[in-house]
């Protein structure tokens, strides 16, 4: 029996990923369906690694995306961009060392969240998704919209106060 190749793995255990999503929850078993669809969903997210870099290089690099609308949500009309393969190449480096940078400006990194979450959020037709992903721009024109504004409980509200030494 031939061993299948990595990629060969990687799609059979997306095609796995997406059965379990569709099928939905067994009854007695809700929690552990759901457990496991974001496993799923981040499993997806980790395979469009590229789209991902290139994405977020073209933010660091400067080059805006026209919007564009998401007719029927079946596709992503009105947002190419016209680049040859060498930019798309340098697009691609820039994402993935600015991935691996932590000095990178809030500004960028909110820009860049928002141009990777907007497609998501328009397929996913969660307005909440929206709200965030327009929150996220609002933040670079120093404008915070309610959805990114400052909770008044705190990081001790989710158990984490001891970490940042705010304990007593």
């Amino acid at each position: 029996m031939a061993r299948k190749s990595l990629k060969q793995q990687e799609r059979h255990r997306l095609h796995e990923v997406v059965d379990h999503i569709v099928d939905g929850p067994d009854p007695t078993g809700v929690d552990d369906w759901v457990r496991q669809t974001f496993v799923g969903v981040g499993l997806v997210i980790r395979s469009a690694h590229l789209a991902l870099h290139y994405e977020t290089g073209r933010v660091v690099s400067g080059s805006d995306r026209p919007r564009g609308d998401f007719p029927n949500n079946l596709s992503w009309e009105g947002a190419a961009i016209r680049i040859g393969p060498d930019q798309a190449a340098e697009w691609v480096a820039a994402g993935q060392a600015a991935l691996d940078q932590t000095l990178l400006s809030v500004e960028t990194q909110q820009r860049a969240l928002a141009a990777l979450l907007r497609p998501i959020a328009s397929i996913a037709l969660h307005p909440w998704l929206h709200d965030l992903a327009d929150g996220l721009d609002a933040l670079s024109f120093g404008e915070v919209q309610p959805i990114t504004a400052r909770s008044t409980r705190g990081l001790a509200g989710m158990g984490k106060a001891e970490l940042r030494g705010d304990c007593g």
